[in-house]
């Protein structure tokens, strides 16, 4: 039987989520660095305790208009040796999560553009889509975030 742990999130009027293991922490900050020429959903950078972290807008991403909030709402992720940002709405819980919640994504969701959907948990008539921190960000997305990070910190 399959468990594991999520942290759940709301981005627009939708719930994700993203498996524990993968995030370091939560924060919320005030401000961030906007870098350009960058893809329009990596928003900019932080300053989180002496490293240089890019912040990925998920409302970007997913196609939603940009709030204007003073203060971020980050899940910070480890992509390997490299963490990022991940700019949310809200978190909702940690949810803890069995093999009876979980479901396969639908194939016509699944499209070549969207590999980062991982799995679908239903729990108390709410359908959470898990998503996959190492297939959000592509391979030249990582490209971008190495320069971003290393750019920063010469």
């Amino acid at each position: 039987m399959e468990e594991f742990k999520i942290i759940v999130f709301k981005v627009g009027e939708e719930f994700y989520g993203i498996d524990i293991k993968t995030v370091s922490g939560i924060e919320n900050v005030k401000g961030f660095t906007k870098v350009p020429n960058t893809a329009s959903y990596i928003k900019g950078i932080i300053n989180l305790r002496g490293s240089i972290v890019p912040v990925f807008s998920l409302r970007k991403k997913f196609g939603l208009e940009d709030l204007e909030n003073e203060e971020l709402h980050l899940v910070i992720v480890r992509l390997g040796e490299t963490e990022i940002a991940v700019e949310i709405d809200q978190i909702d819980v940690i949810q803890n999560v069995d093999s009876e919640m979980l479901h396969g994504v639908p194939s016509i969701v699944k499209t070549p553009g969207e590999q980062y959907y991982d799995r679908v948990v239903s729990v108390d008539n709410k359908i959470i889509v898990v998503i996959s921190a190492e297939k959000l960000v592509s391979d030249a997305d990582k490209d971008v975030i190495e320069k971003l990070v290393s750019n920063s910190e010469e």
